[in-house]
């Protein structure tokens, strides 16, 4: 979609912005709700032909599953990881694993977060789109059965 323009409302508090899709309609949204409008005749179209509106559920990735991470070595990274807020909790016999986000430059990777025992992070962990990430072992000893995901 594309915006075109942005037109003052009809009543006080109320923002009208006009989109044209590349189907050539207009979406004109307002504070009731969305409305298509007709480009050719600026009539508003049928209620049967509102689309639904749904809010994204959230993606969960699974970082390792029984696996053995040995010492100062990551997993195999998961990629195409969804832009967004993210817990993160994991499951594992060990000194300690991290959470690893692959760098701008395609080969530093960056701490993000680190667990002592198992648990979940307590932690605020954002990615951008398209992130690849992985569980690290930092310590001189294997982590073993480690479970872990972000949701």
């Amino acid at each position: 979609m594309m915006a075109t323009r942005r037109s003052p409302a009809s009543r006080q508090g109320t923002v009208v912005v006009d989109v044209t899709t590349t189907d050539g309609l207009s979406e004109k949204l307002g504070a009731q709700g969305v409305v298509l409008v007709d480009p050719t005749t600026g009539g508003a179209m049928g209620t049967n032909s509102l689309p639904t509106i749904t809010q994204d559920a959230q993606t969960s990735y699974t970082l390792a599953t029984n696996a053995t991470i040995t010492a100062t070595s990551g997993t195999t990274p998961v990629t195409g990881i969804a832009k967004g807020n993210y817990v993160w909790n994991a499951v594992f016999t060990g000194t300690s694993v991290k959470l690893q986000s692959l760098g701008a430059d395609g080969a530093t990777w960056f701490d993000v977060g680190t667990l002592s025992a198992s648990g979940t992070f307590a932690g605020e962990i954002r990615f951008g789109a398209n992130s690849q990430i992985r569980l690290y072992n930092p310590n001189g000893t294997s982590d073993t059965g480690v479970y872990s995901s972000i949701s």
